[in-house]
């Protein structure tokens, strides 16, 4: 190999033959393979490279050997977890061994959270008292409690002198449920200015007496004696509504109501005028969006009972009517109007016939009836405006619909009594 003279970027390296550095402009030969730089006098006595890579006498003559034992991936994990070594401690970890243990305090956000959860636990008497401006306020409460809650039980989370998260969580889980209540009880119909005086448990004292009935019109007070009222409670809440019966039979009375009355959990009882109390059960549901049901209880001192007399044609637009039920808790209640307007509308693929009236019609109206001046039921209270867009529009379902619903159920064999032939309202002759 020809040789060449060293550069000042060459100057420094070490022969490898005679261990001495190359110095600037003396002769030096380069290794083609390895790039080692040699005195051209040490390339030539040695007769080559003699660099770790290229000296034969550097190269390892052992052979390659097969091992004897091999070590799968499914021997590595049958092997038993307290043979393997220990999991390497962090620096962190490793560190509490020796310094002393931190003081931890108590979050005073998340004590804050706790007590502004248990504020808003003026849901519950609110909702029990149906007080809206209550609820509401509970549910405010609850809502700053969640925010605090959240962030309080990150702060403990990522500061570890810091305790309380168990007591945030809480906070969050407590005020959840109390917004939860009060979106129910809110969305649950109760206006404020709505609730009436006497709760369902005063029922007992409003009954109408012998002596009141015995001075009325017969008519009058058969629809009174025929109203009942049905209350559903359940655990939480109970709701009150009207019914009309059909029949006695076997100390057993079949009671005309709507569906939403019964609708939903909770037990039926059913109270009389006469002061006994039963509880029903459900016998018949309309289907669909037809709001009528039959329930069925005992009654043992029903002595005065006259069958409900059912009118199978229509009444005529301004027809005098009056109403009985137990509007706003207040039982066996009579309010007067006329018929407003005849509607035919379709429910669930049946035509009904719908009595407009301007009769006052509440809550706890539902399922009571709709009488002419003979009192004769012409039809059963369903529906009314919400009285803050609208006065004196109620609706009824007539008689009309609901013998032949009844009919196609095989339901009618429960009515007694039925007077007229159905007609369309424009062919009848005025009541008068």
């Amino acid at each position: 190999m020809t040789p060449d003279k060293a550069t000042s970027f060459d100057e420094g390296n070490i022969c490898p033959v005679c261990q001495q550095r190359i110095v600037k402009d003396e002769s030096i030969i380069s290794c083609k393979k390895c790039g080692s730089l040699h005195h051209a006098s040490c390339w030539e006595s040695a007769g080559g490279c003699r660099s770790y890579y290229c000296d034969p006498s550097c190269t390892a003559s052992t052979p390659i050997l097969t091992p004897d034992i091999t070590i799968t991936a499914e021997d590595a994990r049958a092997v038993p977890q307290q043979a393997l070594p220990p999991k390497r401690k962090s620096p962190e970890q490793a560190a509490r061994d020796f310094l002393p243990p931190r003081k931890e305090r108590l979050s005073l956000m998340a004590l804050i959270a706790f007590l502004i959860s248990l504020i808003s636990g003026l849901v519950f008497p609110g909702f029990i008292l149906k007080i809206r401006f209550i609820v509401l306020l509970g549910a405010v409460v609850a809502s700053f409690g969640i925010v605090l809650g959240i962030i309080a039980s990150m702060l403990v989370w990522s500061n570890r002198r810091l305790k309380g998260f168990s007591l945030s969580i809480t906070a969050v889980l407590a005020s959840s449920a109390m917004i939860i209540m009060a979106m129910y009880s809110l969305s649950s119909g109760y206006k404020s200015g709505m609730t009436s005086p006497l709760s369902f448990y005063d029922i007992e004292s409003q009954r109408p007496t012998k002596e009141t009935l015995d001075i009325l019109s017969p008519g009058i007070a058969r629809a009174l004696r025929n109203n009942v009222v049905i209350q559903r409670k359940n655990v939480l809440r109970g709701m009150t509504g009207a019914g009309i019966i059909l029949n006695i039979r076997d100390n057993a009375a079949v009671i005309l109501t709507n569906k939403h009355v019964i609708e939903g959990k909770g037990n039926l009882t059913v109270f009389f005028y006469n002061g006994e109390i039963s509880a029903a059960t459900v016998l018949w549901e309309g289907t669909g969006d037809i709001d009528l049901a039959l329930i069925q209880c005992q009654a043992l001192t029903q002595k005065d009972f006259e069958p409900t007399i059912f009118r199978r044609d229509l009444a005529l637009q301004g027809s005098e009517v009056f109403a009985v039920g137990n509007p706003l808790n207040l039982c066996w209640s009579y309010t007067t109007g006329v018929i407003s307007s005849i509607r035919e509308n379709e429910l669930s693929g049946e035509p009904i016939y719908i009595y407009q009236t301007q009769t006052p019609i509440n809550m706890g109206n539902s399922g009571g009836g709709l009488y002419n001046r003979n009192a004769e039921l012409l039809g059963v209270n369903t529906w009314t405006q919400d009285k803050s867009v609208a006065e004196g529009i109620s609706f009824s379902i007539a008689t009309a619909s609901i013998l032949k619903i009844l009919e196609d159920a095989d339901m009618a064999h429960h009515i007694e009594n039925v007077v007229g032939e159905l007609e369309t309202p424009a062919s009848e002759d005025n009541e008068e």
